[in-house]
């Protein structure tokens, strides 16, 4: 989540204020679970 969180405040830093696309790449892992997981995680961030 460091990695992340650092990478938002780059965005923000250099005014970026679009859109956030998330991406499913762990195929092992149901997709409802992964969005929880995924959405969760981008609220703790923003």
């Amino acid at each position: 989540m460091i990695w992340w969180k650092e990478f938002f405040t780059v965005l923000r830093m250099n005014g970026y204020d679009g859109p956030v696309s998330l991406e499913l790449e762990d195929y092992t892992m149901d997709p409802l679970t992964a969005f929880h997981k995924s959405t969760n995680v981008l609220k703790e961030l923003l």
